[in-house]
């Protein structure tokens, strides 16, 4: 046991005697091997053997100094670090990242680079983009705004479409020469990076239009069911309607004669009422006119016999409007607008309704109606005559036309677009789909204008007979 220890003990004496050379080299004092707890180490000396500032010292003149030099050698004292505060959590940590957020700006809730192809959200900020109809011009159907936005395009410049996910272009030819339409149909399909995630996932055909396509027999169907559409309609009519100090249109447009006529004559005859004032009575029941009115446009009375002709028109218009898939808009002060078709009407390009104490003496003639279609790239139909000034029309510039709710959609619109096997345009599809077979005003509409009582429910009690 003996020849062990004295190993053990040769070691340490080695050891020692080395750390001994070392500590008297570098003239460093090192404490006894076990000081007593109250001894205090002795701090580091800033001079090396060579006189100068130890290359190991962080005071002024060494290289790791942490200071700069200041005159009379003395160095500035550092600041005291404030304490920090304590890191949020649970609950607060939450409520903080809430009102970064907040301060930051609304989250979008759209996104033209994410491949989210059952976002109708999304398709619309899409076909948002062909909102320049100069920029997409005279595409055959199946490249139509509607059907390059449910591929996952979008339209950077003339005949140019982009996709923000993957990179690809696609330039739309200028003739169709040698097949190029037919190329360019294959393009929207083909043309995305192979790793695209729109390659071969296009959103649902049910986004480009309003209806379900008619099967076995059966009218077409409302894709996204009754309630949602009930709901829509009855919207875009209350947002239209809605006065101008509580956030409507400053005034609704005055509506050419012939072609409001012409569009309640086609909803009469898509939901089977005998006639347009018939179905006009509906439609403003539908949507929750007054009753005055709804009495008023059931008994066929015109602006002029109205007790009220300004507010008679201008319910009329407002449900006019909702009914072929009009709205006020909501980034456009005074403009009403179509999310389906991506365009926006500034109002003040027509003349407008006014209320008697806003109308001038003697109201200028309305300018002629352009011909249909015009302000959308010349789609030609027939050119109407100059309707004459009704009472409500607003005092207007001589060449402001009035507003044609059906012209001034898009040639490509989903409103106007007849199902096959459907002679009905889609909106009075839907308006059809949506009114009861028989819809019965309020037993009060009858009495609503006291003078003429009798006649008035006379015409009523026949105008239901025949719903």
């Amino acid at each position: 046991m003996s020849a062990p220890r004295n190993a053990a003990a040769g070691v340490k004496r080695r050891v020692d005697a080395l750390l001994s050379s070392l500590d008297d080299a570098l003239s460093i004092p090192v404490p006894a091997a076990n000081p007593p707890a109250q001894t205090a180490i002795s701090p580091l000396p800033s001079k090396s053997l060579g006189g100068g500032p130890s290359p190991f010292s962080m005071s002024s003149g060494s290289p790791f100094s942490l200071a700069a030099d200041t005159p009379g050698g003395a160095e500035p004292a550092a600041p005291a670090a404030e304490p920090a505060a304590p890191a949020p959590t649970g609950l607060a940590a939450i409520e903080a990242m809430l009102k970064e957020q907040t301060a930051a700006g609304p989250v979008p809730v759209v996104s033209l680079a994410v491949c989210r192809p059952y976002s109708r959200d999304d398709y619309l900020a899409r076909l948002k983009t062909f909102s320049s109809a100069g920029h997409w011009f005279d595409k055959p159907d199946g490249a139509t705004p509607p059907e390059c936005a449910r591929l996952g395009w979008t339209v950077d410049g003339v005949d140019m479409l982009v996709c923000l996910a993957c990179g690809a272009r696609v330039k739309a030819p200028t003739s169709d020469a040698d097949g190029a339409t037919a190329a360019l149909l294959r393009q929207l399909a083909d043309a995305h990076a192979r790793m695209c995630p729109w390659s071969g996932n296009p959103s649902p055909t049910t986004f480009c239009a309003l209806l379900l396509p008619p099967r076995h027999g059966a009218p077409p169907a409302l894709p996204q069911g009754a309630a949602h559409a009930r709901d829509a309609l009855r919207a875009r009519y209350a947002a239209l309607a809605r006065p101008p100090s509580a956030g409507g249109p400053r005034r609704l447009p005055l509506l050419a004669p012939a072609a409001a006529a012409e569009a309640l004559a086609t909803g009469a005859s898509a939901s089977g009422r005998a006639d347009a004032a018939a179905f006009l009575g509906a439609l403003l029941h539908f949507v929750g006119a007054p009753a005055a009115a709804i009495a008023a446009a059931a008994a066929g009375e015109t602006t002029a016999g109205a007790a009220n002709p300004y507010e008679h028109e201008r319910v009329r218009a407002a449900a006019i409007l909702a009914a072929l898939g009009w709205a006020a808009s909501a980034s456009v002060d005074d403009a009403i607008e179509c999310a389906e078709d991506a365009r926006t009407v500034g109002l003040w390009r027509f003349a407008r309704l006014a209320p008697p104490s806003a109308r001038p003496a003697a109201a200028a003639p309305a300018a002629a109606l352009p011909a249909r279609g015009a302000t959308t790239f010349g789609v030609a139909a027939t050119t109407m005559g100059a309707p004459p000034a009704p009472a409500a029309a607003a005092p207007a510039a001589a060449d402001a036309p009035p507003f044609d709710p059906v012209g001034e959609h898009r040639v490509w619109s989903p409103w106007l677009r007849a199902e096959e096997g459907d002679d009905a345009p889609a909106w009075a599809r839907i308006v059809a789909l949506l009114l009861p077979t028989a819809a019965a005003p309020p037993a009060a509409a009858a009495a609503a204008r006291p003078r003429d009582a009798a006649a008035a429910s006379a015409s009523f009690a026949t105008v239901l007979a025949l719903m």
